[in-house]
């Protein structure tokens, strides 16, 4: 079910979140390549944008999702953050710095 813009509920996608979760997944993987707009923006576009994104999502553009509906959202598909990169260490640091031409 999926609330819209007035609070009633709606179920366009009869499907429950446990049966898109895999599809959920695959699209946020496609649309999310690290350091690739235009691909993502393409991808985005393939699935029909941002409504069909947020209809396969069961959010509200305004409102997002229910409440009660987070633990299990996050228990399937995962924290909605980016992964962090691995600092570099000292010697790391210390080597890159013999690549830099203005040394």
């Amino acid at each position: 079910m999926v609330a819209t813009r007035k609070g009633t509920k709606t179920s366009k996608d009869e499907r429950s979140l446990e049966e898109r979760a895999a599809s959920i997944k695959d699209v946020v993987k496609r649309i999310n390549e690290p350091q690739a707009l235009s691909v993502n923006l393409k991808h985005l576009q393939d699935i029909g944008g941002v409504s069909a994104l947020l209809e396969l999502l069961g959010s509200d553009e305004d409102r997002g999702v229910e409440a009660d509906s987070v633990s299990q959202r996050r228990e399937l598909l995962g924290s909605n953050v980016l992964p962090s990169t691995p600092r570099k260490s000292f010697w790391q640091l210390f080597v890159d710095t013999f690549d830099d031409a203005t040394l």
